[in-house]
């Protein structure tokens, strides 16, 4: 299960363990 986290800018980051994932949103 990942840890999601979001910005005011649509940006999000997945942690998951040692590995995170940074996306964006439209």
């Amino acid at each position: 299960m990942s840890t999601m986290y979001y910005t005011e800018e649509h940006e999000w980051v997945a942690v998951e363990g040692e590995k995170a994932t940074i996306g964006v949103t439209d």
